[in-house]
């Protein structure tokens, strides 16, 4: 099951996303560009989400952007 099936599931929203589970650059999840994006909210949704899943509370603690392999990657 897929992040993005497991959102659907459990939290009711379906979220243009894709790709892995965020836990690498090789599994980045991928957040497609919509007419209405809200990046740094789906952002934050999708770490409560995953924390939730996990049994686990976040601290935001920082963020960068950076380039990889012409991709623009948003480090949480």
């Amino acid at each position: 099951m897929t992040l993005k099936d497991i959102i659907k599931a459990n939290y009711n929203q379906d979220l243009e996303i894709s790709g892995g589970n965020g836990n690498s650059i090789e599994e980045a999840i991928i957040i497609h560009k919509t007419s209405i994006n809200d990046y740094v909210g789906t952002e934050h949704f999708i770490l409560e989400c995953i924390g939730k899943e996990k049994g686990l509370k976040w601290e935001f603690v920082g963020q960068r952007l950076f380039a990889h392999n012409g991709r623009r990657i948003d480090h949480i």
